[in-house]
C-alpha cells in the first residue's frame, strides 16, 4: 500500500515522527482555505510556517509540496497523484484536525503518530509561564540548563 505525509503546523521539522518514519514517501502541508478565512494569520506567521516547511522538505529526495485550499479535497487530490491510500501524520489536539481526519477516513487510511514529548512533567501542574520554563529549561538546553547553574553558585 502505498503512502504519504500529511504535516500539520503543529509538528514541522525534520524531526516530525510520520516524516521520520516514512523518509522516503510523498510529503504535503496544505494551508487551509476555510481555516485562514475563520482564523485569520498574520503574513508574518504564515511566512514564519512557510520557512519552516523549507528546512523540514530540505535534503528530503521524496516529493515535498505546498498546498492551498479545501484541506480534505487537497489530501485526496495529493494522495491520488502518487496513487496512495494511507496517509500518515502527527496526531494534533486541534478540533480542526479531528475533524479532517474523520472525513478522510472515509475514502483514505490515516496512521497517526503520537506527538513527541517536549517536556517531562510530574507532579502538580505550574502555575505561571515562569514555573513552566524553570523546570523545562534543563531539559531542553541542558548545557544551558547546567551552565546557569553554575553561575548561580559562583
Amino acid at each position: 500500500m502505498k503512502q504519504v505525509v500529511w504535516l500539520l503546523e503543529d509538528s514541522l521539522g525534520p524531526i516530525d515522527p510520520a516524516l521520520k518514519a516514512l523518509t522516503e514517501a510523498p510529503a504535503v502541508y496544505i494551508y487551509d482555505e476555510e481555516r485562514l478565512r475563520t482564523h485569520p494569520t498574520s503574513f508574518k506567521r504564515l511566512f514564519f510556517i512557510y520557512e519552516s516547511l523549507v528546512e523540514t522538505f530540505a535534503g528530503r529526495s521524496a516529493p515535498c509540496e505546498i498546498r492551498r485550499g479545501n484541506l480534505v479535497r487537497e489530501m485526496i487530490d495529493f494522495c491520488r497523484k502518487y496513487g496512495a491510500e494511507e496517509i500518515h501524520v502527527t496526531r494534533s489536539p486541534s478540533p480542526a484536525y479531528r475533524l479532517w481526519t474523520e472525513q478522510l477516513r472515509h475514502t483514505l487510511v490515516v496512521v497517526e503518530y503520537a506527538p513527541e514529548t517536549l517536556v517531562k512533567w510530574s507532579g502538580r501542574p505550574p502555575r505561571r509561564f515562569l514555573e513552566l520554563w524553570e523546570r523545562a529549561y534543563p531539559q531542553l538546553l541542558p548545557e544551558a540548563g547546567a551552565a546557569s547553574d553554575e553561575a548561580e553558585e559562583s
